[in-house]
């Protein structure tokens, strides 16, 4: 489905499993008190398991995909007289103009 929800047909009433391919980048299951806005995946198993009866259309159960998405760092330029020595600090200079679409912080390595 194009909204990202999915949907199962006719299965038999009885428990059932839903296999994820992926445990990169999952928010915790059972986490809060709305168990409809957290994952329900099992990182153990890689599965959502529910249990489905007859006629019964769940809603509920989700696995909680986060987007992490590739800082965008900015080229900078410095310029020192010959026999110097060039000091430029991480969070005032070379990360200054670079961001993070989620916000986490950004460390230079030397």
């Amino acid at each position: 489905m194009t909204d990202g929800s999915y949907g199962f047909d006719n299965l038999a009433p009885g428990k059932c499993r839903i296999r994820v391919n992926t445990t990169d980048h999952l928010t915790e299951a059972d986490q809060g008190d709305d168990d409809s806005a957290d994952s329900d995946f099992d990182p153990l198993k890689n599965v959502v398991t529910l249990t489905v009866t007859s006629g019964e259309t769940t809603t509920d159960m989700d696995v909680g995909l986060l987007s992490n998405e590739r800082p965008g760092g900015v080229d900078d330029f410095y310029s020192v007289k010959h026999g110097e020595t060039l000091n430029v600090d991480a969070e005032g200079g070379v990360l200054a103009n670079d961001t993070d679409a989620e916000g986490d912080a950004l460390t230079a390595i030397p």
